[in-house]
């Protein structure tokens, strides 16, 4: 039977698969499509790099049996070489990979709304009938609200302006999720809302000061927690 195995640093919340192997094979060697992962100089150098960034940070070595990890890593995680947005591929790993920073800075918001809306908070409100008031709220939700842009993005003013009216959107939604008569739906969101209230107060002059060319990290951060919540949103409403 075939597995994976993937280099995991919880901190700054980056994956780096390296390769997959044979569970029953001696001696057990990884291996890319038609080759040997030892023989493969792009992964050798990736993962020598990331053993060098990630020194005392809390890395582990995942196979896909290790289950009660993998539900902890949730789409804020950064998956190198995976196709989703956000995710650099292996040579802008290795390379130069304009986003890293703002990638890897911490995210705190992003963190707590996570730990907020744990799997098995979809899977109550799935198991009872939501009335049609709530299953309204859920799809508004999820409706105004999206995964960020990719961190790689340089962000001018204009962008600045665009995103910060998109955030505003999304925090409304989630303050109007939070008033839902049915507890297992508003506790998650009156959490969520308390953890975005910094949010609330972001203005031009607030996120310039801690800017650059790309997105300010402040802002990034609550734009990955709706993201989160987006996801949530969609695995709770009935389809439209």
């Amino acid at each position: 039977m075939s597995d994976s195995a993937d280099l995991v640093c919880f901190r700054c919340k980056l994956v780096l698969t390296i390769g997959m192997f044979w569970r029953s094979a001696e001696p057990r060697r990884l291996f890319l499509p038609g080759r040997l992962c030892q023989d493969d100089i792009p992964i050798t150098q990736a993962v020598w790099k990331f053993l060098a960034e990630h020194v005392y940070h809390p890395v582990e070595l995942l196979g896909e049996g290790d289950e009660d990890r993998w539900i902890t890593i949730n789409r804020d995680f950064t998956s190198i070489d995976d196709d989703a947005v956000g995710n650099p591929t292996l040579a802008q790993y290795i390379g130069h990979w304009p986003g890293r920073a703002l990638a890897q800075h911490p995210r705190p918001m992003a963190e707590a709304v996570a730990l907020a809306v744990l799997p098995q908070g979809s899977r109550a409100l799935r198991q009872q009938s939501l009335a049609p008031a709530d299953i309204g709220v859920v799809r508004a939700l999820y409706r105004s609200t999206r995964w960020p842009e990719d961190p790689s993005d340089e962000v001018d003013d204009a962008a600045l302006t665009e995103r910060l009216a998109k955030l505003r959107t999304g925090l409304d939604a989630l303050r109007d999720a939070a008033r839902s008569g049915v507890p297992d739906l508003a506790r998650p969101m009156e959490e969520c809302v308390r953890i975005l209230a910094p949010a609330h107060e972001f203005t031009h002059a607030i996120l310039n000061q801690d800017r650059d060319a790309y997105a300010p990290p402040a802002l990034f951060d609550a734009e990955r927690a709706l993201g989160l919540i987006h996801d949530w949103a969609w695995s709770v409403g009935p389809d439209e």
